[in-house]
């Protein structure tokens, strides 16, 4: 059996959604399947991670055509802050996506969470079951490097506790709450790593005041291309993100060896347990403390670090790839089992 990624000429995008899509490449492969990630004529699945009306128009000739359509469900609540102007925009948004996802021969959501947003209000999809898969982590790729930590480490001028974010550049994020934390830990450096789409886009005007009055120990970089190096600098991941479908970055920190920092949202429950895989915090006060304590407790480090890295290693690209398949088989029928490769 054979899988196209699609991937239209709208996608422009760094973000999760490109790494769920290469994550997809990998763990079909890993199962056995043929992928390619242009749309050929004998590709019997075609998936689609992006949602433009250049995406929505190819979803339609695949069914027409008679292939099998597969959608991700990538965006759920995590329109609101994540551009300027998204409240207004969003009502339209969600019957747009909403739309799309009931297109779907088979729909797919990262987390139960992002599952019960979609079929509940604003998206009302109810006409198909939705599975449940997650965008999974390469946990091969994503693995501790000294050299690679010394490497960034000299690049950013980096000494002492080093504190890391990975993700899009947006108010969403937690940005201002970085800030605000990095101001209060004057004797640690604080550094963002991810894209920056448009200052006018993506930045509201209170992140802009935060950010013109930021403290000199944050650092924002950007996007850089070696993101395990990115995390292999710091030695704490926090992550004060306000919304998540999933949140690959906190597997990829968790792969790493990265104790984890972040907000308690209904997505992690079940995976992410305050004081078992990381620890919690709902403001700046509690982030603080948390940071502290893993940098000053090496018994509690050590201890958070081994459970995240082992819940991690169950969201690996050869279980994905193999839910994936089976996925297939429940909505369209049993096919000749691809051989797993090593």
């Amino acid at each position: 059996m054979k899988v196209s990624l699609y991937r239209d000429k709208l996608w422009i995008f760094k973000s999760g959604i490109t790494t769920a899509f290469n994550h997809q490449r990998i763990a079909l492969e890993k199962a056995g399947m043929e992928v390619s990630t242009e749309l050929t004529d004998d590709s019997e699945y075609v998936h689609f991670n992006w949602y433009s009306p250049l995406s929505l128009r190819a979803l339609d000739k695949v069914r027409a055509r008679g292939r099998k359509a597969v959608v991700f469900a990538h965006t759920a609540n995590d329109l609101r802050q994540s551009f300027n102007f998204s409240r207004l925009f969003e009502p339209i948004l969600r019957r747009y996506l909403a739309r799309f996802y009931s297109k779907a021969d088979l729909l797919i959501a990262p987390s139960e969470y992002c599952k019960r947003l979609i079929q509940g209000k604003g998206y009302e999809v109810t006409n198909k079951r939705i599975h449940v898969i997650s965008n999974g982590v390469d946990t091969e790729t994503f693995t501790f490097s000294p050299d690679k930590r010394r490497d960034y480490r000299a690049r950013y001028n980096l000494a002492g506790p080093v504190i890391v974010c990975v993700g899009q550049f947006i108010p969403r994020k937690g940005v201002i709450d970085f800030v605000e934390v990095a101001r209060r830990m004057p004797d640690c450096t604080f550094i963002w790593f991810g894209p920056i789409t448009s200052k006018w886009l993506s930045f509201s005007p209170k992140m802009r005041r935060a950010l013109r009055k930021k403290p000199d120990n944050m650092i924002v970089a950007g996007f850089v291309d070696d993101i395990v190096a990115a995390l292999c600098c710091g030695d704490v991941f926090f992550f004060p993100s306000y919304e998540e479908n999933q949140g690959i970055a906190l597997l990829e920190a968790a792969c790493v060896g990265l104790p984890i920092v972040c907000r308690p949202l209904p997505v992690y429950d079940g995976w992410l347990t305050h004081d078992e895989t990381c620890l919690q915090g709902e403001g700046v006060d509690q982030f603080v403390s948390a940071i502290r304590m893993v940098c000053s407790d090496r018994l509690q480090r050590a201890r958070l670090v081994a459970s995240a890295h082992e819940m991690a290693m169950t969201h690996n690209l050869q279980a994905v790839g193999e839910k994936l398949v089976r996925a297939y088989e429940m909505e369209f029928g049993s096919m000749a089992a691809p051989s797993a490769v090593a």
